[in-house]
């Protein structure tokens, strides 16, 4: 029985080999044992593949060797012949080399980019903050713009002491800030090519890592400051004509040109339009990038990281939290409530993140389970809010309404129709930051599930290997 075993086995054996032997020399399989011997003798022996230095000496196909006929194998020859799982996984390694390969392009070429847009923000900041003349006044003043609406009924002769005391000097505030974003843009591109370059070492792993962290907030950045060139430009626009009104006699000496030259000038929405598509443009080139990064470095190591790193901003923030409400109730800010709900928001912050954190550390699939349930929740709870906000300003405002005359007692000086509007602005800025916060917290999910994965297919392989030893044991 055992000798008729054998052979039955060594039989299998061959004939599984001359279906490798044949499909690798061939490209096709037959059906039967007569097709298998009737290909094999119609078979022209194929050119020798090109040799190939990195590939040929770790592929299992090189080992594969094409006898006569299959009754001239041996058991050497059955022992060095690979498996079909072996060809599998060989075939599955040359695919993730060639994923990785694709990403680290995606990775240089979002960094070119970004490398571009780096030298165009140095480049305008630096030359329009140098075309400013700050000796001469009125030429100052034209060049602000806005800036004459908030120094009032400053004249001409006054504009001398506003330059000495270094006021009018805010005028520069805008470029240095889009210098110094430029500057920032830089460095985080080089950092990015640099990481891409050497992503198998823990260095650049970890210079991968800081890109992705820092490359993450400034797409929620962008994609917020979009949101705010689109959404307030018929604000921003009725805003000045109202203050261009209010100060026409201040502002006229400054000014060259008419009023109407000067409101035409205002009504020109061009450069917020441009500003929004320019954050929306370098959002989409940054995800390229956030993506390529994490493919790189490997998805699960990426959102594991992801998942330490968010829990420990997440402790801090809890902690500024409590801190306010401490600060919220010794001032007495906004009533009774205010320091309650600000202190309950921060420990939950606080003992939520320790969850993450022990879960990764112990490696416990139950604690990870249950704070990637309390995530999801969270940010389902809160991205519903921002919609809602977003979607239904006229409820909040139907409030106001109602309660007008005691809000009028609270607030003097301020009318109704312009409390509604900037209330209406108010929830439009919570909405917005609400759905970015849940789309963080979702982020953050992503972490905890991939997490989870990852401990239950540690935890998976361990049994297994407790139960293979256990078994051949007995």
């Amino acid at each position: 029985r055992e000798r008729e075993r054998e052979r039955r086995e060594g039989r299998e054996t061959r004939e599984t080999i001359s279906i490798c032997k044949t499909h690798h020399n061939m490209g096709n399989v037959a059906t039967t044992p007569e097709d298998w011997r009737r290909d094999e003798e119609a078979a022209h022996p194929p050119p020798p593949p090109p040799s190939s230095s990195g590939v040929s000496g770790l592929s299992p196909l090189s080992s594969m060797t094409a006898p006569s006929s299959v009754e001239d194998l041996d058991d050497d020859d059955l022992e060095q012949t690979p498996s079909i799982k072996e060809l599998q996984e060989h075939i599955d390694s040359m695919r993730s080399r060639q994923r990785i390969k694709f990403a680290r392009g995606v990775l240089v070429f979002s960094n070119v980019l970004s490398l571009v847009f780096a030298v165009l923000l140095i480049y305008y900041g630096a030359s329009n903050r140098t075309a400013i003349d700050l000796s001469s006044p009125q030429e100052a003043f034209a060049a602000v713009g806005e800036e004459i609406l908030e120094l009032g009924e400053v004249t001409l002769a006054d504009a001398t002491e506003y330059i000495q005391h270094g006021y009018i000097r805010n005028v520069l505030k805008p470029y240095q800030l889009v210098i110094a974003l430029g500057v920032a843009l830089l460095v985080l591109s080089l950092c990015g090519s640099f990481g891409s370059m050497c992503p198998s070492r823990r260095v650049g792993k970890e210079i991968l890592f800081g890109y992705f962290s820092t490359v993450l907030v400034f797409v929620c950045v962008l994609i917020w400051g979009a949101v705010m060139c689109f959404q307030y430009q018929n604000e921003t626009q009725r805003f000045l004509e109202r203050e261009v009104d209010s100060h026409w006699r201040s502002i006229r000496p400054l000014v060259p040109g008419t009023k109407k030259d000067v409101l035409a000038q205002i009504e020109d929405n061009s450069n917020l339009i441009i500003s929004g598509a320019f954050c929306l443009v370098a959002s989409v080139t940054m995800t390229l990038g956030l993506w390529a990064s994490s493919r790189t470095m490997g998805h699960y190591f990426t959102l594991r990281k992801v998942m330490v790193s968010c829990s420990v901003s997440a402790i801090f923030s809890g902690l500024v939290l409590v801190s306010l409400s401490v600060y919220y109730g010794a001032k007495n800010i906004g009533g009774q409530w205010a320091p309650g709900v600000t202190a309950v928001s921060g420990v939950a912050i606080i003992l939520l993140s320790s969850l993450g954190i022990y879960g990764v550390r112990a490696q416990s699939l139950l604690a990870m389970g249950l704070h990637l349930f309390l995530m999801c929740i969270l940010s389902l709870f809160v991205s519903v809010v921002g919609v809602f906000v977003i979607a239904y300003p006229h409820v909040v405002s139907d409030l106001v309404h109602k309660h007008w005359r005691k809000i009028a007692h609270d607030y003097t000086g301020v009318n109704e129709k312009h409390f509604r509007n900037e209330v209406a602005d108010n929830l439009f800025l919570l909405g917005s930051a609400s759905i970015l916060f849940g789309v963080l917290m979702v982020v953050s999910a992503a972490a905890s599930f991939a997490t989870c994965l990852e401990i239950y297919h540690k935890k998976k392989t361990i049994i297994l290997k407790k139960i293979e030893v256990h078994s051949s044991k007995l």
